[in-house]
């Protein structure tokens, strides 16, 4: 038996985009909400009734809200699916554990990760996502929901790496965009790009995940992605700061920054591209100074 209806959370560019993926599959059943939405949008109890997978497309800073918000509604088998890419900031927790800390126990999670611009989706062109989960047979339930549409997902069992590679990967991004802010050309940011990926790999084993997950979709790929697009708002983001020096935009890799840098405690040290970008995040260093430094 296939899934016959699904619920979005959050309709945004990205919930708008994956329900424009779904929209023709006439044995699906989809409902949206959010809480700013239009007439035509159920109220949340019925939006959640009987939906056996929940996709959670809100920013990092809303999720625990939109967790505790549909937990009561939940059928005990449905899966949740969280797409945001980043941390907690009073707990330090990356999405997984805060849907673990909300989610009736037992309850099924997944993370999403990889190069999906929403922008990109609803213009018809492919996406790539890897579904950290645990279970194979809810993720194949994943699968059959987006087969034969655009979004080509992956099978990942390190909820962990995943969900970090989301979060380091927007930090990265934006330090690419400060290289675009800075007009550094695409030598410095291609340089640059392997720099992150290293950071980034041993990060997130420092951090509990696996190295490898980072050179899949969830890292590499979504890097490449988010730091080259002129849709991405992390990318945007950093290119204002270095034009300005100033943070005219607000991101999940600017937000998750600090996050990070507190994670790491001292290890922070062994990452060179982290600490420029920290220095002008959290220490307001001229962008043009610390680049200047940085590269030389």
């Amino acid at each position: 038996m296939g899934i016959k209806k699904i619920a979005i959370i959050g309709y945004g560019q990205l919930g708008r985009a994956i329900h424009g993926l779904l929209k023709n599959r006439v044995d699906l059943i989809i409902e949206t909400w959010d809480k700013n939405g239009s007439a035509d949008q159920k109220e949340l109890s019925s939006a959640i009734s009987g939906a056996e997978v929940v996709f959670i497309c809100v920013p990092s800073w809303h999720v625990r809200e939109a967790i505790s918000a549909i937990k009561k509604y939940l059928d005990k088998l449905a899966i949740v699916v969280c797409l945001a890419k980043g941390i907690e900031e009073n707990s330090l927790k990356t999405m997984d554990a805060v849907m673990s800390d909300e989610l009736p126990k037992g309850q099924s999670l997944a993370i999403l990760g990889g190069p999906m611009l929403a922008e990109e989706l609803s213009a018809g062109k492919n996406g790539f996502a890897a579904v950290a989960i645990k279970s194979r047979k809810d993720f194949r339930k994943i699968f059959g929901i987006f087969k034969e549409t655009r979004l080509i997902i992956t099978y990942s069992s390190d909820l962990k790496g995943v969900a970090f590679s989301g979060v380091l990967k927007n930090i990265y991004a934006l330090g690419l965009g400060i290289v675009d802010g800075l007009d550094l050309g695409k030598n410095t940011k291609g340089s640059l790009v392997a720099m992150a990926i290293g950071e980034m790999r041993k990060i997130n084993k420092i951090l509990g995940g696996k190295d490898i997950t980072v050179l899949g979709n969830a890292g590499l790929g979504d890097l490449v992605s988010t730091g080259f697009s002129q849709y991405s708002r992390n990318r945007e983001t950093g290119e204002g700061l270095g034009k300005t020096g100033i943070c005219c935009l607000e991101s999940e890799g600017y937000r998750s920054l600090a996050s990070i840098v507190g994670l790491l405690g001292k290890n922070k040290d062994k990452f060179p591209f982290l600490i420029a970008l920290a220095s002008i995040v959290l220490d307001n260093k001229k962008p043009a100074d610390v680049f200047r430094f940085f590269i030389s």
